[in-house]
């Protein structure tokens, strides 16, 4: 490819040389040593499009020179390994011959006693698969945090939340100098990381941490941002405390104090607030704490989990009080760099919400109407502690051992008020339900890896070994009238008064051997053996209340389960790699064994499944700053226990939920492509990202409705499930209107899943097109300002009722404003405006716009310390608001939050190491 690559490079020059074209010569020198440099890279870019045009080295005297050169603009880089890069801007006309003036190197040893005044020339780098900006290439704000910038560089988007997309896709981890920072919680980087200690900010999808480790890649991939601190951030300490309050019903405050010591990181974090804002990190927004909730699966299939969260995505009802707290201590030590991370994270909330939920349900001959008005409260807390472990025993072998331990406990009690109406509005049934639970969880997992290189370079062999443990503990009661209407008039009721247990507990080991055998420095081929073996078991128990005790067992809603299944899988990988085109194919063989007990009347089911389970990928790369991927994964997904298990669920006694024995295991097919080039002179960004998914034998659901509106529904096996989604983006920078930012693009997706709504197979379709519009613009000092907007329509419709199409327009605005005033005043203002499209369904005006604004001033001769004052949703038009389209249900929930306060505070940043200041 080398060879292919210099054969074109001739003929270009020499189709150049015919049109009689310009020549530069020059000399390198060290400044600090004064002698000329050997081996110094000249390149030369066309400053339009940042097109490589030539490039040379500099001989034993420093001397190049570089001929038959175009007429134009360009740029010239000059780079040696331990000096500082230098560049500069030159225009060639015909038969130009240009004497270039000494060009001096400085080296990098003094880039601390010395200011570099010429900037690099790239901004934004592409090394292979990892996208890698400078970071002092983008001006924010002194004192901004990581967060502030990752919004100013192209190709990457943050929310409110604090969620970070790049390139299209959700980034899911932030790691620090490639390692956690207090754990898997991105935003305790972004947030509290000072923008100006970051070198590097690098984004590629991250491997796991088994493919990484063992070389066999099992096609998982995580967006990741890393952030590559500066050498002197690395030293002495640094860290931020602040807070605010209104001195009557509202505070916040968060601390964080860090200290780096070469390799060594040790770091404290504690936060405290009642503003609604949220302190975790984005998983734990779903996964903290347990609760009852049910919704709809990837696959389009109705779940229920009396173990889940109903905070999802970080909406939460009600006014929240949250606390977290975590400790961090990181080393890499000893000769053979071995290396721990230890994070213990402590989280807890307590809060009361209220809100109401209208449902549209459609069946193949009527319509049913659900309203509902419920009120809970809910505290929790977790701890978590977390160690990952590298040894390597010799240059040839390592071991990693990653330990994670946790505890949670959850105390949630509510009441719901709820009725069905019928398409003329007439009463179906209406009724009450009050419920308490407290739930325990505790987990331990466990992974140990082993990897030894092998005398021959690449071949390599590696041991799995992971082992998860689970358990559950749960008591509560239930307790629910319902009332019964036909035609209006009411025909029956019915009470439900129980105390409800469950014991649950579950131990999942994996092994897996691997070897990889290089044939030469492009070919390899991998093979690979797994055994994994799982054992679940489920003791759940409703008991009757009688004689003013619940000692009377309800069989019908009681069970006692155990759920084995093991597999065995061998497989093996072809790996083809280049610097220019990189692929692997790869093919398993699964062979599944389900077998459940039943230890109430003491029968068991088993069954057996063979599955063909293949793998692709490939990268190409397209020039230096481009790169084309594909992936596709095939993967089988087991049924869990609560989906097979036949025991009736009448948590909510109009919606039960009711096991299949009979379900078989889906196979999902998952299809990915992403090409994406940037231009670092024109600040050009494009990206394209796209993905399909197919899965055979689907987890759907089976739901039967009776005239009462009394839904009975089951996960059975549905085909035809699938779905698509497209999201592109061009960013560029347009100089002629100074320096500003404009970048955006269109967005699509597209799903269609299978259900069955009384014996009559339902198709629901649903697409979402939009667009995504984005300007910014920096002026140091001075000011900075963010605008985006995002309309998007969106279509649904199920076949069992074609007449009836769900279709409205949603439109999100977003400004983010910061000027910069006399006397160190800085204001800043963020408005969130969300435009909702009434439909026939949902006729109530759910439209808000979120105005926040704050002043600060800094004291002290440092200007390290701040005074704030900020107002939140200035137009008190903060709403709670969600709307879902799935399957045959359409949905609307609303729910109080936190609207209008004030607060006044202060915050303090603090460091003594040679990181910058506050000031920059």
């Amino acid at each position: 490819m080398r060879k292919l690559s210099l054969t074109f490079a001739l003929c270009f020059s020499t189709f150049v040389c015919f049109a009689q074209k310009g020549r530069i010569n020059g000399t390198v020198s060290d400044t600090a040593a004064k002698k000329q440099l050997q081996y110094s890279v000249i390149t030369l870019f066309r400053q339009s499009d940042s097109v490589l045009v030539r490039f040379t080295r500099s001989d034993k005297d420093g001397k190049f020179e570089l001929n038959n050169l175009p007429q134009g603009k360009f740029v010239l880089l000059v780079t040696h390994p331990t000096y500082a890069d230098y560049f500069d801007f030159l225009e060639l006309k015909d038969s130009s011959f240009v004497t270039l003036p000494a060009i001096d190197l400085t080296p990098k040893s003094k880039l601390m006693e010395e200011i570099i005044v010429r900037q690099k020339i790239s901004a934004v780098m592409i090394k292979g698969d990892t996208i890698e900006y400078r970071a002092d290439s983008f001006k924010v704000a002194a004192g901004a945090t990581v967060e502030d910038m990752l919004k100013t560089m192209p190709g990457i988007q943050v929310n409110s939340k604090g969620e970070i997309t790049a390139q299209g896709k959700k980034v899911e981890k932030v790691l620090v100098d490639g390692e956690e920072f207090f754990g898997d919680d991105p935003t305790l980087a972004t947030q509290n990381l000072n923008a100006k200690a970051v070198e590097k900010v690098q984004v590629f999808d991250k491997k796991s941490e088994e493919a990484d480790i063992t070389g066999v890649d099992d096609g998982q991939r995580t967006k990741t941002v890393n952030l590559v601190l500066k050498d002197d951030a690395k030293k002495g300490y640094f860290g931020r405390v602040e807070g605010g309050s209104d001195f009557n019903k509202f505070y916040e405050g968060k601390a964080t104090a860090n200290t780096f010591k070469g390799s060594k990181k040790t770091g404290a974090f504690i936060s405290g607030s009642k503003t609604g804002r949220r302190n975790m990190n984005w998983e734990d927004e779903r996964a903290f704490g347990t609760g009852y909730s049910s919704g709809v699966d990837e696959n389009g299939g109705m779940y229920i989990n009396f173990t889940g969260d109903d905070f999802d995505n970080g909406e939460i009802e009600g006014i929240p009080t949250n606390v977290s707290g975590a400790l961090m201590y990181a080393n890499k030590y000893g000769e053979r760099k071995n290396s721990t991370n230890n994070n213990y994270n402590y989280r807890y909330r307590t809060n009361q919400g209220e809100g109401t939920t209208t449902t549209q349900y459609l069946l193949p001959d009527t319509v049913y109407y659900s309203n509902q008005n419920r009120k809970a409260e809910q505290t929790r807390w977790s701890h978590m502690l977390r160690t990952r472990n590298e040894w390597n025993l010799d240059s040839n072998t390592t071991i990693n051992l990653n330990v994670t331990g946790s505890f949670n406990r959850n105390n949630r009690s509510g009441i719901t008020f709820n009725e069905t109406l019928t398409e003329d509005k007439l009463k179906v049934n209406n009724g009450e339900r009050r419920s308490t639970a407290q739930t325990d969880t505790r987990s331990l997992n466990t992974e140990l890896f082993f990897r030894r290189k092998l005398s021959k370079k690449g071949r390599l062999i590696s041991a799995t070994f992971t082992n998860n443990y689970n358990e559950l503990d749960e008591n509560g009661l239930l307790y629910n009238t319902n009332e019964f209407y036909s035609n209006g008039s009411l025909v029956s009721s019915q009470l439900t008064d129980q105390q409800k247990t469950k014991d649950n507990n579950s131990n999942a080991f994996t092994g897996k051997l691997s070897f990889i055998e290089p044939f030469d420095k492009k070919w390899s081929l991998g093979v690979n053996y797994s055994y994994s073996n799982g054992r679940n078991e489920q003791d759940t128990r409703s008991f009757e209340k009688r004689g003013g005790k619940y000692d009377s067992l309800n069989t019908l809603f009681s069970n006692h389960f155990i759920f084995n299944n093991n597999s065995h899988q061998a497989g093996f990988t072809i790996r083809y790699n280049t610097t220019k085109l990189g692929f692997s194919i790869g093919a398993g063989l699964q062979g599944l064994n389900l077998r459940q007990k039943n230890l109430f009347n003491d029968s068991s089911f088993s069954r057996s499944f063979t599955n063909f389970v293949p793998n692709a990928n490939m990268r190409y790369k397209i020039s230096s700053s481009g790169n084309i991927g594909f992936r596709y994964n095939g993967q089988q997904q087991a049924p869990s226990l609560s989906q097979i298990q036949p025991l009736l669920d009448n948590t909510d006694p109009l919606n039960i939920y009711i096991g299949n024995p009979a379900l078989k295991p889906s196979f999902n097919h998952r299809f990915s492509i992403d090409a994406g080039s940037f231009k670092p002179l024109s600040g050009r960004n494009i990206y394209i990202w796209a993905s399909g998914s197919v899965t055979q034998n689907a987890f759907g659901t089976k739901d039967v409705v009776d005239e009462f509106g009394r839904k009975i529904y089951q996960t059975v096996n549905v085909n035809g499930n699938y779905s698509i989604e497209l999201n592109t983006g061009y960013d560029i920078k347009i100089k002629k209107l100074k320096d500003i930012y404009v970048g955006g693009g269109p967005v699509y997706s597209f799903s269609r899943f299978a259900n069955f709504v009384n014996g009559v197979q339902n198709i629901s379709r649903s697409t979402r097109a939009g667009m995504s519009i984005g300007v910014s613009k920096y002026k140091e000092k001075k000011y900075d300002f963010y605008v985006r907007y995002e309309p998007s329509f969106n279509n649904s419709k199920a076949s069992v009722r074609p007449d009836i199409v769900t279709k409205y327009w949603t439109q999100d605005v977003l400004v983010y404003f910061n000027i910069h005033l006399p006397k160190d005043f800085k204001l800043n203002t963020q408005l969130e405006a969300s435009f909702r499209q009434r439909t026939d369904v949902f006729t109530q005006n759910n439209n808000a716009i979120i105005w926040n604004t704050g002043l600060e001033k800094k004291l002290l001769k440092k200007k390290d310390l701040f005074v704030t004052f900020t107002i939140n949703d200035i137009l008190n038009q903060n709403i709670g608001f969600r709307r879902d389209v799935t399957t045959n249900y359409i949905t609307e929930r609303t729910f109080n939050t936190v609207r209008r306060f004030v607060l006044f505070g202060l915050k303090w940043r603090f460091n003594k190491n040679g990181a910058p200041s506050p000031e920059g």
